[in-house]
């Protein structure tokens, strides 16, 4: 069990920073797509990412009022998937370490263990 309680926010606030790195680069639309593609990828295998969706205004939805740790462990896959997808496909987009992007979260992140879930699914390939 994380020692962070997991809220919406936190997952959010994630999302977010990425999102808005994306976003100040190469528009919303790229990174909407990049979201959406990444999502399917890893939906087959992690089931709980349909605890998370983008709203029309690009917002993420999170259904659940308290989010477990396997929806952590989806949600971390799936942040892992996009900015694999987009450094596979935007050339020239350099991208910070995780930690950097969203280092306002830090340590929310770091005791939830979604930082370790994030690394660990770095050697995971998705068809």
């Amino acid at each position: 069990m994380p020692e962070t309680p997991l809220t919406p926010e936190l997952f959010q606030n994630v999302f977010s920073a990425l999102q808005a790195y994306v976003e100040s680069r190469y528009g919303a639309g790229e990174a909407a797509y990049f979201f959406q593609q990444s999502r399917e990828k890893v939906r087959p295998y992690f089931p709980h990412v349909d605890q998370f969706e983008m709203n029309e205004d690009g917002t993420l939805v999170v259904k659940e009022s308290a989010p477990d740790e396997r929806a952590l462990l989806a949600f971390a896959a799936w942040m892992q998937q996009f900015m694999k997808e987009i450094q596979q496909e935007i050339i020239g987009l350099p991208l910070p370490d995780i930690e950097i992007l969203t280092e306002d979260y830090k340590t929310a992140l770091e005791t939830s263990g979604f930082y370790e879930f994030f690394r660990q699914a770095e050697e995971l390939e998705f068809e």
